[in-house]
This record gives structure tokens, C-alpha cells and sequence, in this order.
């Protein structure tokens, strides 16, 4: 690529784009992102995909290797995108599944034969961190002294972070994830009302050791859960993440979301207007997640952005940047 260049104040911007690959417990994500000489951020390139990096690691403690299997499929459709956005340089984080697992290092032996760039397993507190800055580096100057917190619902863990304005403060990773719940109280075909009541019995005992900051003014979540539960709410056919971008979620909302979900079968979640099919059997865990934390932080809405590790691990590598461009269908 072209070296172009441009003044930022007295900085010296350079023109190139990035790719951005989050390893979750259960979905891999895909952003490619361009900074240029004007010192934007364009969006060229967003997507997920459902791997299941999880699977049977709350029984076993180990990466299944069907679910290695299924990464490296995808990873090899990834690197196809990489190559055709003539990225410079990848950066690869991989979160609570890899990082849990007591054959790590066999996981990341098998990715390096497919691959040639470096996966980084960051730690819980680089994992809230990257979070929050996924959501508040692009707010407005106005909210500087707003005091944020971030939940992020993954599949293995859920990040809680919090700070003023951009600035990030502390965060601290929980141990429940979607996944982690499919694989226990609600394992099984059918779900009653009693595997509800354990499950959210469970996620409560995993928050009791969590303190949340004195002071928030605004609640915001990010990752698949809450942007499922904004596009069930919204009843979106075609998701867009620029659709539901600050949507305001309720607590009684995601209670009803509850109460639709745990007497479906999968097959007829999948049927709902909004539903990601690759998303309806976490979807109801999602749910279960989002309610405990409005009750343990006493919120009354999350504000939520289709974010995440991904766009944060982008932000803190072409920090400063002025605006995101994001087109208008990814």
C-alpha cells in the first residue's frame, strides 16, 4: 500500500489497515479496519462466526478437537478476507476458553499450522479492558466526565468494566458465560422453569463476589447476547449493527425475553423475528445473563453497541483516530 500521510495537531498520521480477530468461547470474530490519512477509522469488513470453541470445557477442562476443527475452517475463510483488504498486520486475541484450558498450548500448536501471525491470550483484566474501549472510544468529548460501565456477555466469561469517560479504570472478568450455562443448568432439549430458576441461581452466586463502582451514569453492553436481545426487540429480519447501535434495553424487556424463550424448542427460536439461527441455543443463557446484572448493578437500561474485544484491540492500536465510518451494510 501507498505511504500517505497527513497532520493530526503536530502528529504525523499514516495511512494502513488492520485486521482485528477475537477467539471467544463461542462465536470468532472478524474486523478489518482502515485508519486514514485524515486519521478515520472505515469500517471495511465486520463478521462472526459461531465455533463453539467451548464446547465441553466445563466438563473436561480441555478445547474439544472438533471444535479446533471448526476454527481452523474458519480461520482459513478469514485469511481469504485478509488477503483481499491487503492487510498489514493481523492481531489475533483469544479469550476465556483458550486461556482456561489445560491444553492450550496443543490449541494454539494446531492454529499455527494454518496460520502465520501471533495469537495473543489476553488476560481478564487486558479482556475488560479492551471491552471498554471498544464502546467509549468514539464518544462524544461532552461525556468525558461521565462515569461509564461496560458489560460484556461472552460465552465463557463476562467482562464488567468501568471508567470516566475514555479513560478505563478497572474491570473484572466473572466465570459464566453462555456457553458454560448450555453445558449446565440448561443442558437438554427441553428447559423448564426449574432450569431457569438454577440457572439464574447459578449466574447470582458467580456476581455476589463482584463490587460494583460507587457512582455509574451509564450502562452499556456489547457483545452477542445484548445485541441479540436489541434485535429480538426490534424484530430486525436483516441485522445491522448500525440499527441497533445505543438501542436502550430494559430489564423487563429481557425478563420477557425469558419467559418467550425457555418453552421453545431451538428449531422454534430460530422462527422469531430477529433471531440469529446461529445464536438460538445461547440466546435464552444471553438472556439469563443480561437479567442477573441489571439486578446486581441496579441498572434500569444498557445502552447497547455491537462491539467488543475485536474493535477494541483496533481502537488501542490506531489510537488517536478522530471518527468511525461505518458503511451502511457490512
Amino acid at each position: 500500500m501507498g505511504s500517505l500521510y497527513a497532520c493530526l495537531g503536530t502528529q504525523v498520521v499514516a495511512s494502513r489497515t488492520i485486521a482485528s480477530i477475537d477467539l471467544g468461547t463461542n462465536s470468532i470474530h472478524l474486523l478489518i479496519i482502515k485508519k486514514t490519512a485524515d486519521a478515520r477509522l472505515h469500517v471495511l469488513h465486520d463478521r462472526s462466526e459461531v465455533v463453539r470453541m467451548g464446547q465441553g470445557l466445563r466438563q473436561t477442562g480441555c478445547i474439544h478437537p472438533d471444535a479446533i476443527v471448526r476454527t481452523l475452517t474458519v480461520l482459513q475463510k478469514y485469511q481469504t478476507y485478509i488477503q483481499k483488504y491487503g492487510c498489514e498486520q493481523v492481531y489475533m486475541t483469544t479469550t476465556s476458553a483458550v486461556r482456561e484450558a489445560h491444553n492450550q498450548q496443543e490449541t494454539l500448536d494446531a492454529f499455527h499450522k494454518v496460520i502465520d501471525f501471533r495469537i495473543e491470550v489476553i488476560s481478564k483484566e487486558e479482556e475488560a479492558r479492551l471491552s471498554y474501549l471498544s464502546i467509549v472510544s468514539d464518544l462524544a468529548q461532552t461525556q468525558d466526565h461521565t462515569h461509564h460501565l461496560v458489560a460484556d456477555i461472552g460465552g465463557g466469561s463476562t467482562e464488567i468494566a468501568w471508567g470516566m469517560g475514555t479513560a478505563f479504570s478497572q474491570g473484572q472478568s466473572v466465570a459464566i458465560g453462555t456457553v458454560k450455562l448450555l453445558e449446565g443448568p440448561l443442558a437438554g432439549p427441553v428447559v423448564s422453569r426449574e432450569n431457569v430458576k438454577a440457572a439464574i441461581e447459578e449466574v447470582n452466586t458467580y456476581f455476589q463476589a463482584y463490587t460494583p463502582p460507587r457512582i455509574t451514569n451509564c450502562f452499556y453492553g456489547t457483545a452477542g447476547s445484548f445485541t441479540q436481545l436489541a434485535a429480538l426487540e426490534r424484530g430486525l429480519q436483516d441485522y445491522d449493527p448500525l440499527s441497533i447501535d445505543q438501542f436502550a434495553l430494559t430489564a423487563q424487556a429481557t425478563s420477557q425475553w425469558i419467559e418467550k424463550l425457555f418453552p421453545l424448542s431451538i428449531d422454534a427460536q430460530k422462527n422469531i423475528p430477529g433471531m440469529h439461527p446461529d445464536r438460538a441455543d445461547v440466546a435464552l443463557a444471553g438472556c439469563i445473563i443480561a437479567l442477573c446484572l441489571f439486578h446486581r448493578l441496579n441498572a434500569k437500561t444498557f445502552h447497547i453497541r455491537d462491539r467488543g474485544i475485536r474493535y477494541g484491540k483496533a481502537f488501542d492500536v490506531l489510537s488517536p483516530f478522530d471518527t468511525i465510518v461505518f458503511p451502511k451494510t457490512i
